[in-house]
């Protein structure tokens, strides 16, 4: 047992694992499944987020006749094994803090993104804060001035997804894996939205994936 949703262990490697629904072509013993390239839980947990979401947002597509389950498999795979080296490669070459104060600058900086992200990713450019959420994350200690930072980069990753360079950088990512350009609107949308959610996913588990990458330095003895 894991403790993980549609996650297993293979040896001390954790495995993602799901079912292929029949509407999707798929029957009660045709799976998806690839390895998260780790045996540390937390970084499990994280990239398995990820993949729950991408999957979500495959089986819709699949379910359309717009993608095959392979298609969905290697998409899949490509979203986890990329974001995990961009994380690991983002942490290593960040230079130090300077200060307490500008840790905490970065980390709050860090969280705000991570929230504005997944609000984009769920629900599009338009996304805002709404009560509720000003509820929730007030609970999880967030003051007017960090709700007013999230409100910021909300904006900011709006724009960000909005602009051609950035949609054109998705489609090409995707084209990478399938082999073939996305062919309507609803697919580039839904591809932006699982690139977008992956970076929430990571920011969120920034310093998990920094205590990874001590871990293997350790272990490598810095090479």
């Amino acid at each position: 047992m894991t403790g993980l949703n549609h996650v297993i262990r293979r040896g001390a490697v954790y495995v993602w694992r799901r079912r292929i629904t029949s509407r999707a072509g798929g029957d009660t013993e045709r799976y998806m499944q690839f390895s998260l390239r780790t045996t540390r839980f937390s970084t499990a947990k994280s990239l398995a987020n990820v993949a729950n979401l991408a999957f979500a947002t495959s089986m819709l597509e699949m379910e359309h006749g717009r993608i095959t389950p392979a298609e969905a498999q290697s998409f899949l795979a490509r979203v986890v094994a990329d974001e995990l080296t961009r994380i690991e490669e983002e942490r290593y070459f960040e230079p130090p803090a300077s200060s307490p104060a500008e840790r905490r600058t970065r980390y709050l900086i860090e969280r705000s993104r991570a929230v504005a992200a997944r609000l984009v990713a769920s629900r599009g450019m338009g996304a805002a804060l709404l009560p509720e959420d000003c509820a929730e994350l007030a609970s999880e200690g967030f003051s007017e001035s960090d709700l007013a930072m999230v409100e910021r980069e909300i904006v900011h990753v709006q724009d960000r997804c909005a602009k051609q360079a950035f949609i054109a950088e998705t489609c090409e990512q995707a084209s990478s894996v399938l082999g073939r350009c996305p062919n309507s609107d609803a697919d580039v949308r839904a591809l932006v939205a699982v690139r977008v959610a992956a970076e929430a996913e990571a920011l969120r588990r920034v310093d998990t994936c920094r205590a990874t990458m001590s871990s293997r330095m350790a272990y490598t003895g810095g090479r």
